[in-house]
């Protein structure tokens, strides 16, 4: 494995799936923190920013990213054989929710200032973000939501809470799913935001579970200023983006790895399972919804990641 030559990130989805898995374990091994290996906890951003900026230095931090925002544009099959082997070697997740999910957002739905100027900022570790989408009295139904964003002059006025909200103590940016017309139906006045977690008004506090852990926080919002460039996609269409970053997150969100989480009828092909995975597939295993890291989501969005 160490003779094993490593590519360049820009031929990596060209390689044989099963040179693609030699690839891997290859890169594991001279590159992950041993002592970062299994870890027993969700690791914070002091523990595992050594992996990311190793990933960003590398060039392999962004897996699904089209190549030309400065992803690896790695093919769904690809993205799982990954996923495989990053389980196998016992590498620890790191703060992720920009990568998986805000940025793959930002590049379908974004606007080109929003795109130069948050996407980079992933890449390099500077933006760490965290998602502000239940509260407590909408976690399952989240669309009944009720942290308001009230439109003044060129900024929205925020207030209101959110909960569950993993790693925000990490996170510098906070993506958010606030109510912005209350007259229309539920799902119908929602909008996407992205914030400043600097923004005077807002508060984090940290949930302490039972054992001891602390990576779900509570976030208050208290009359926060959120510029109006900050909209991803039209008002009050937020929950379509939400159902958008969802189906970009889905490949992420299951392994055919693991014996005790793996659906029978896709376990024996990566690209099988992997085009079962994506939202638009029209040869999706019956039935199959299989995960090795959570079984919050299935296809409607929901809260905490």
């Amino acid at each position: 494995m160490d003779a094993l030559r490593i590519p360049a990130p820009t031929e990596l989805d060209s390689l044989e799936e099963e040179h693609f898995r030699q690839v891997v374990r290859a890169f594991l091994h001279e590159n992950y923190p041993e002592e970062l290996r299994n870890p027993p906890k969700r690791l914070h951003w002091s523990e595992n920013k050594p992996w990311y900026m190793t990933l960003a230095d590398k060039g392999w931090l962004c897996p699904g990213w089209p190549k030309e925002h400065g992803g690896l544009g790695l093919s769904p099959a690809k993205q799982i054989i990954l996923t495989e082997e990053y389980e196998r070697y016992g590498v620890a997740r790191t703060n992720d929710h920009g990568i998986v999910m805000l940025g793959p957002l930002v590049i379908k739905y974004g606007t080109e200032a929003q795109q130069q100027h948050f996407l980079p900022k992933i890449l390099t570790g500077e933006h760490i973000w965290c998602q502000g989408y239940s509260e407590p009295g909408a976690g399952s139904d989240l669309a009944a939501l009720r942290c308001e964003a009230v439109p003044d002059g060129d900024d929205y006025v925020v207030n209101g809470q959110k909960i569950w909200t993993t790693l925000a103590t990490d996170a510098n940016w906070i993506f958010l799913l606030v109510r912005t017309d209350k007259q229309a139906k539920k799902q119908e006045g929602i909008s996407f935001l992205l914030v400043d977690m600097k923004t005077p008004g807002i508060t984090v506090r940290p949930i302490i579970n039972l054992e001891l852990h602390d990576e779900f926080c509570e976030v208050f919002f208290d009359n926060v200023r959120v510029p109006k460039a900050n909209l991803v996609g039209q008002l009050n269409k937020g929950w379509d983006m939400a159902k958008a970053l969802l189906s970009f997150e889905r490949i992420f969100l299951g392994s055919p790895a693991s014996p005790a989480t793996r659906c029978p009828a896709c376990a024996s092909s990566p690209s099988a399972w992997a085009s079962s995975r994506m939202p638009s597939s029209r040869t999706a295993t019956p039935g199959c919804g299989w995960s090795w890291r959570t079984s919050r989501r299935s296809t409607a969005p929901s809260s905490p990641s």
